[in-house]
């Protein structure tokens, strides 16, 4: 093919209202002039903060101040500035002054200001909720991600990292379709499927080009457009829409699943051909469930959770040895999970608590079922727990319960799934380091287990083993 000379971006300057959207043109050329078609270009935006940009070039003003808006195509790029205008601010008086009564004439009602309580409410995560290593996170009813719990490498993404919150903190982003957290970071995708990430960086895994934290949100490089996003302990993945694999950060056992075991401060893709659907990152292993229901799995092995019948590491993506087709995966901390077609669940991997749940604390290095006759509709992974949900809503938990993550109202480990105490049906669940957070049908969220950071955003920093409801402040 011909390659791209120059990238030509239409206008190259230009003022946009928070909320307004406006769409970029680009023009691809050879080295003769010549118009270049079907060309693939991919855009990014330097600060999201400010602005946010689809895969389609329309730019959404998320807040005030300047970035700019990148596009390219063949490693040829071009720039547009885009200015965000603060809000007008607020008259001293904005009431105008009234006009002269007319007999018989009601004056207009002047709209009531928002009461505390209202204000706080828009605070509450409503769905989406992840639970991280001491930090939580879910997005609010506008679409706005909010934090709570650790913030001591800025996982909050707020203006900077600091002091624990013990309830739900606005992240300083636009809006988000889907939110995951790993020990110290956390990640978005926008609906245009840019992933922006904040928090700790040392081993590059906000995807940022570099490896200096940020609890400002920022885009991760490249310019991929995502479908979905996982992250482990120091590492994220992502999923394209045509089933190709990116991962970076932390490489050290091979979790990246490009053939190597060096670090990425950006994406790289997985090496092979196998089209993926979804993936799971544990802390130090990745898995991806494969469009015919095979798991593949790579990174650290040496507790059997690659499931392949040896204790290893795999730079590589490795099918798990199982004749069992799956739906959905789930991936802890040295363990793996998933359902197969029906909903039985599968667990393989350390089992130091019973986090397998067959019954027993010995290691499995191929899939065992988990005991019981349930069948279970979806499937989450904490470092040494994992909880699963049924058709009706109801939750089951089993493994490591020393802070109340099980939410069975004990401190006593599991090694078969024990019911979460819950007085109404859950429609998601996420399993975090000593914690575990649900959301209702009703989308109300509730969190149980360790509090010490108050990553149960009760307002508290008292553990809870039965489930309590998130609350704004």
């Amino acid at each position: 093919a011909v390659p791209v000379a120059r990238v030509t971006l239409s206008p190259t300057t230009f003022t946009l209202i928070v909320g307004k959207t406006a769409t970029l043109s680009v023009a691809l050329r050879d080295a003769r002039g010549g118009a270049l078609r079907d060309r693939e270009v991919r855009w990014s935006s330097g600060n999201p903060s400010v602005a946010t940009v689809s895969a389609t070039g329309m730019v959404t003003a998320v807040g005030a101040g300047t970035t700019t808006i990148t596009a390219e195509s063949d490693g040829i790029t071009a720039t547009a500035t885009i200015t965000v205008p603060a809000p007008s601010p607020v008259a001293a008086n904005p009431s105008p002054t009234p006009a002269p009564a007319q007999p018989g004439v009601q004056p207009p009602a002047q709209p009531a200001p928002p009461t505390a309580t209202e204000t706080a409410s828009r605070l509450l995560p409503r769905r989406a909720v992840v639970a991280g290593g001491s930090h939580s996170c879910g997005i609010a009813q506008d679409g706005a991600a909010v934090c709570w719990g650790n913030n001591a490498a800025g996982q909050l993404g707020g203006a900077a990292s600091g002091a624990s919150a013990a309830a739900p903190l606005q992240v300083s982003a636009g809006a988000f379709t889907e939110l995951v957290a790993g020990t110290d970071h956390t990640c978005g995708l926008t609906q245009g499927g840019t992933a922006i990430c904040w928090g700790l960086n040392t081993k590059g895994q906000l995807g940022s080009g570099h490896t200096s934290g940020s609890p400002a949100p920022a885009a991760v490089a490249g310019g991929h457009v995502f479908v979905a996003l996982t992250a482990g302990a120091r590492h994220t993945c992502g999923l394209t829409g045509d089933g190709a694999a990116w991962c970076w950060g932390d490489n050290g056992t091979g979790q990246l699943g490009d053939g190597s075991t060096r670090g990425a401060n950006v994406p790289r893709r997985v090496t092979g051909d196998v089209k993926f659907k979804e993936l799971a990152a544990g802390s130090d292993h990745t898995c991806g469930l494969a469009s015919d229901g095979r798991v593949f799995c790579w990174g650290d092995g040496f507790s059997g959770q690659l499931g392949r019948g040896a204790r290893e590491t795999q730079s590589e993506p490795v099918a798990v040895d199982a004749n069992v087709k799956f739906t959905e995966l789930a991936a802890g901390g040295s363990h793996s999970c998933a359902l197969a077609q029906g909903g039985k669940a599968y667990c393989w991997g350390a089992n130091v608590a019973g986090e397998i749940g067959d019954g027993s604390k010995s290691e499995r290095d191929r899939p065992v079922l988990v005991s019981g006759t349930r069948v279970f509709t979806t499937i989450a992974a904490g470092p040494e727990h994992t909880c699963a949900l049924t058709e009706a809503g109801d939750t089951f938990c089993w493994g490591r319960n020393r802070d109340g993550q099980l939410g069975d109202g004990s401190r006593l480990d599991r090694t078969a799934p024990v019911a979460v105490a819950l007085s109404q049906p859950l429609a998601s669940v996420s399993a975090g380091g000593t914690h575990t957070c649900g959301v209702t049908r009703a989308q109300a969220v509730l969190c149980w287990g360790g509090n010490a950071r108050g990553q149960l955003g009760d307002g508290t920093a008292t553990g809870r083993p039965s489930p309590a409801p998130v609350e704004a402040h």
